[in-house]
């Protein structure tokens, strides 16, 4: 009898996971890191499917060290620090988290809640970087955030170590005469770089926090060694940030005096 009885609590037990817990946890989604370690510099690409959610709303990616309580506090900063996604399978490459053991989280707003919700995470290790420099995507991020007022006054003759990967040299018909003159340059033989990460998706601005490098060749090695990078290679650059005469906050930061720091 007693044993009856026993296997009838432990059957309903099951139905009550399969129908909480394990089927639930099919429908929630997937996150896939394709590379589970990635540089300080890098994007974490990430395969999602949540084609699940289709009734929630806000479905976003977030990228936070491990542990971090899953609970979101601040809206606003949530918000700019998340990416959003669709319900549907994406690829998609998001700015790279802090150095250490971090995570990708894939939040949404249920049907019938009012705070997020975590559906599915996935580890990620992210590198440390060079001590003592910038990361490209926070200094875009700032810049963001203070405007071109606050982030010149921030920085005025406030020379930075940057770290970032080395994007593209930007043709001369893409030239802005803003940065030309920003940097002082004008009438030299230059070279402009665009620094960054690769291919990682548009923040809310629709800034991907790309950083244009300005060097002058003055008869220098310095057009060989950027003729020798290619896209995606990690740069080590020093100068002096500036947004003065960004038209929006989408606008990419110049820095003012690039020269490599290695």
């Amino acid at each position: 009898m007693r044993r009856g009885r026993y296997g009838a609590v432990v059957a309903a037990l099951m139905t009550l996971f399969l129908a909480v817990g394990g089927a639930g946890a099919e429908q929630l989604g997937s996150i896939r890191v394709v590379n589970p370690q990635v540089r300080a510099i890098d994007g974490i690409l990430v395969d999602v499917s949540a084609a699940a959610l289709r009734d929630s709303s806000s479905i976003r990616l977030a990228v936070v060290p491990a542990g971090t309580p899953d609970a979101i506090t601040d809206t606003n900063a949530f918000a700019a620090n998340s990416t959003v996604i669709h319900a549907d399978r994406v690829r998609l490459t998001l700015p790279g988290g802090p150095p250490g053991k971090d995570e990708v989280r894939l939040y949404h707003l249920p049907p019938t809640g009012t705070a997020f919700v975590v559906a599915v995470r996935a580890p990620v290790t992210v590198l440390p970087g060079v001590a003592g420099a910038v990361l490209a995507r926070d200094l875009g991020q700032e810049a963001a955030v203070l405007g071109p007022l606050r982030f010149e006054a921030r920085y005025r003759d406030t020379p930075i170590l940057l770290q970032a990967q080395f994007l593209r040299v930007r043709p001369e018909t893409e030239w802005s005469p803003n940065w030309l003159s920003a940097a002082n340059v004008i009438g030299r033989r230059l070279a402009v770089m665009s620094l960054g990460t690769r291919g990682v998706v548009r923040d809310r601005s629709g800034s991907t926090n790309e950083i244009i490098c300005i060097m002058a060749d003055d008869g220098g090695p310095i057009l060989g060694r950027i003729a020798r990078l290619n896209p995606g290679d990690a740069v080590l650059v020093k100068g002096y940030p500036t947004s003065w005469g960004a038209a929006s906050a989408a606008d990419p930061v110049l820095l003012r005096g690039c020269q490599f720091a290695n």
